[in-house]
């Protein structure tokens, strides 16, 4: 087990109207892959993140890198570490509004919010995500035919996302263009 988390309620305003969210994840499969596979299928809200993880484990990854979803990526490449055990007792409370759930702003605000001066640091958000998926899957310890299916799962979940990775070159695109012209 790398990493145990408890159940979470949703609230906005007030903690007497908190929810019980039914999405909390725990991922218990033997295999690196079907671990990986599980958690990029079933993670919607990444509550898990602040459970208790292993520090040998944590030490083991990049952290949370500077990009949009890197989070994400850290779950994933616990997961690929080990297994993540969900507490049932709702001892997590998640205020879900827009200036403490960075989901729910919009994209412009999301960069404004990260990078408030626009620069070439925001641009290809979703290359970045993908070399961390990758990164992540050669430093996990693994054996080479789990390595391949990792690395052929990323590649199919990069093909059906790769509407994003083309809207990184026209933004850059779009980016660079605009740096030539306003000098």
């Amino acid at each position: 087990m790398v990493l145990a988390a408890p159940r979470t309620r949703l609230f906005a305003d007030d903690l007497t109207n908190a929810t019980d969210y039914e999405h909390d994840i725990e991922i218990l499969d033997s295999s690196p892959v079907a671990r990986l596979v599980r958690l990029t299928s079933n993670l919607r809200l990444n509550n898990a993140i602040t459970g208790l993880i292993r520090m040998r484990s944590l030490r083991c990854t990049r952290l949370i890198d500077s990009f949009y979803g890197a989070d994400e990526v850290l779950m994933g490449h616990l997961a690929m570490l080990g297994k993540i055990i969900r507490v049932d007792e709702f001892l997590y409370y998640r205020r879900m509004e827009v200036p403490t759930a960075p989901g729910l702003r919009d994209p412009v605000a999301w960069r404004k919010h990260h990078y408030p001066q626009t620069s070439a640091r925001v641009l290809f958000q979703s290359w970045k995500k993908c070399f961390g998926w990758m990164r992540a899957c050669m430093a996990t310890p693994m054996s080479i035919a789990e390595r391949g299916q990792v690395l052929n799962y990323l590649v199919r979940m990069y093909y059906w996302d790769r509407r994003s990775l083309m809207i990184d070159v026209q933004s850059a695109f779009r980016y660079a263009t605009e740096r030539v012209l306003h000098k």
